[in-house]
């Protein structure tokens, strides 16, 4: 029987230059990413233009990266971004 991976939640993040962001997740696992090409569609319009907002990410009771004005990011989707823009 195939056991299905499961992405540890992210525990903390730390807002860096531009749209970096520096998360850890539960795994112990600490990466710097570009958000950028995950801030598309209306629900991030205010968290890509406006730089104070960006700045005030936090991580939610679920392990996601979000924002004051309740966009987010889940945590998949960020160690996907962070594993593809790994060179080995």
């Amino acid at each position: 029987m195939a056991t299905e991976e499961h992405t540890p939640p992210i525990t903390s993040v730390k807002v860096q230059d531009g749209r970096l962001v520096r998360i850890t997740y539960a795994d112990g696992v600490t990466a710097v990413a570009d958000v950028t090409p995950l801030l598309h569609g209306p629900i991030f319009s205010a968290v890509r233009t406006d730089e104070s907002l960006f700045a005030q990410a936090t991580v939610d009771e679920l392990g996601a990266l979000m924002w004051p004005d309740d966009s987010a990011i889940a945590p998949e989707t960020l160690r996907e971004l962070v594993l593809s823009r790994c060179v080995v």
